[in-house]
């Protein structure tokens, strides 16, 4: 197959990366710190590559959203289950972000999982809400954010009787947590590591149509993030 200028100028940027870290002695580290990274550069997936490494850019290729398809302003929240900071922003920010934007069409939510290293190999708390997302979409997509929402208010000792009230399966979800591992978890591990986000939960990007994100970390006054919203839509001539 032709290779275009664009996927050229990708594929040199992404070895010139490979040889950079091979040199330095740091692949074993980035493999242990961002598991993903082993599998895109065996898979030879350029973009992905250097969407993390060079852009910073959070890949949402295969995630699930919430709200209209069309909506020209994308948010990416990035946020655990454990801390008081997500618990926070859950209760004050996202009512708000939702009835506004989401549920009027005007923006379309995509959320990562915002774990550490530590979290994914001491298999803490965080890892185990992480799991439970995972693999709830595999049995259930359609209801994917109605769970995400309500597990904000969920201890992981009541999550069996959540997920039976959300229609799944409880015994095969828990083997599923259990056993399972799931690329997107490792991804976001490693954009969490790579973007500066350890230590800071939760954090929000804003962007127009996946590109020109802007991020705002912790619990922001609400007015906040609606002036960094209306900028875009400014922008986009809203």
């Amino acid at each position: 197959m032709r290779k275009t200028p664009h996927s050229i100028l990708l594929i040199s940027v992404t070895m010139a990366t490979i040889i950079f870290l091979a040199v330095n002695g740091a692949v074993r580290t980035e493999y242990e710190q961002k598991p993903h990274i082993q599998e895109e550069f065996a898979e030879q997936d350029y973009q992905a590559l250097y969407d993390f490494y060079i852009a910073a850019t959070p890949n949402l290729a295969g995630r699930p959203y919430y709200g209209d398809p069309d909506a020209p302003i994308t948010l990416i929240l990035y946020t655990d289950f454990t801390s008081a900071g997500a618990q926070a922003f859950a209760d004050d920010i996202l009512p708000g972000l939702l009835s506004e934007f989401v549920h009027t069409g005007k923006a379309k939510l995509y959320h990562k999982h915002h774990l550490t290293t530590d979290d994914y190999q001491q298999k803490t708390p965080t890892y185990y809400y992480a799991q439970s997302l995972s693999c709830y979409h595999e049995q259930q997509p359609a209801t994917y954010y109605e769970f995400l929402f309500a597990l904000f208010n969920t201890t992981l000792h009541d999550l069996p009787e959540l997920v039976g009230s959300h229609g799944a399966d409880r015994q095969a979800l828990m083997q599923c947590i259990r056993e399972q591992t799931f690329k997107n978890i490792k991804e976001d591990l490693g954009e969490v590591q790579q973007f500066g986000m350890v230590g800071i939960t939760p954090r929000l990007y804003v962007g127009m149509r996946q590109r020109g994100y802007q991020s705002i970390d912790g619990v922001p006054v609400y007015d906040q993030v609606r002036r960094k919203i209306r900028d875009y839509q400014v922008r986009l001539g809203d």
